[in-house]
């Protein structure tokens, strides 16, 4: 997929001046780690799965016998 955009210094003063002092090559780049932070921002996150509970072993198990 090939987006173009335009930033603006008026619409974005901040997002143009971060990518303002980039280089061109690497100003793609950035946009897409920026746009990647707000959309796992808008991600709901995922509620901690419970502790893994440890295995009991059978009553009579003897380890290397």
């Amino acid at each position: 997929m090939k987006v173009q955009v335009t930033i603006s210094e008026e619409a974005c003063p901040e997002l143009y001046a971060d990518l303002l002092h980039l280089n061109p090559r690497y100003r793609a780049a950035r946009l897409r780690q920026l746009a990647m932070c707000g959309l796992a921002s808008l991600k709901p996150s995922e509620p901690p799965k419970p502790p893994k509970k440890p295995r009991r072993l059978p009553a009579k198990f003897s380890p290397g016998l």
